[in-house]
């Protein structure tokens, strides 16, 4: 799940780009190597290990927790219905509560070293 995750992270990323690239160059009539260009220019390394932190972080989150619920749900149909209930509800705050984390987290640390860069004198 963690792996999947991860993999499906990087497609997704993989695909928007592309995606990208044709809706500048078929409706803004902007050419594919200065959209390439721009995009390497414009993104930043932090940006990207961000997001592959997050999904990482998130696929063993949500794999904890979907084994807890499985695990300790009733033996029977009922009991099971009720553990994916609880697993997509918990799944689902749990996200949004680490992504505001990690998201705090990133920002303040990085905007903390520009800070400290800005003030030291250092371009």
């Amino acid at each position: 799940m963690v792996i999947m995750i991860f993999l499906l992270t990087i497609l997704g990323l993989l695909i928007s780009l592309a995606g990208g690239a044709l809706v500048s160059f078929f409706l803004l009539k902007v050419s594919i190597s200065y959209y390439l260009v721009n995009l390497l220019k414009l993104t930043t390394v932090q940006a990207f290990l961000n997001g592959m932190v997050k999904s990482l972080v998130f696929g063993i989150l949500i794999a904890t927790i979907s084994c807890y619920e499985g695990y300790y749900s009733e033996p029977s149909a009922e009991g099971v219905g009720k553990a994916v209930n609880r697993t997509l509800t918990y799944a689902s705050i749990s996200v949004f509560l680490v992504n505001y984390i990690i998201t705090a987290i990133v920002s303040f640390t990085f905007s903390l070293g520009e800070n400290i860069l800005f003030l030291s004198g250092v371009k």
